[in-house]
């Protein structure tokens, strides 16, 4: 996956959706040394909030997706990846597979839900 700058993250998310329908969501328990996790983050500014975190706690190498199914009645993707997460504190890293469910808004083709 390209590292792409926080701007140009967020071009990829719907601006005729209403504000509120966007989300950014983490599954997982949570925890507060992981605060991205188990928490909502709405609207365009949420959605800021949660990839300045991200980029704040994280970093990432390897990144690369594979099998995908896509939902056309939901206007959703889902594809897993793969990649090695480093947590910037520690300088500890692990390999981890995970997937992203991506729903997209009708009318720009935009993305509104990102889990």
């Amino acid at each position: 996956a390209n590292k792409e700058s926080l701007e140009q993250v967020l071009e990829n998310f719907s601006s005729s959706s209403h504000d509120a329908d966007i989300l950014c969501f983490e599954h997982g328990m949570k925890h507060p040394l992981v605060p991205f996790l188990g928490r909502a983050f709405r609207g365009r500014e949420g959605a800021r909030q949660y990839f300045e975190l991200i980029t704040n706690l994280l970093s990432y190498e390897n990144m690369k997706f594979g099998e995908y199914f896509v939902d056309v009645d939901n206007l959703a993707v889902c594809v897993r990846g793969e990649a090695t997460f480093t947590w910037l504190s520690t300088g500890k890293s692990w390999d981890e597979v995970f997937t992203y469910r991506l729903r997209f808004d009708a009318e720009e083709g935009r993305v509104k839900r990102y889990e």
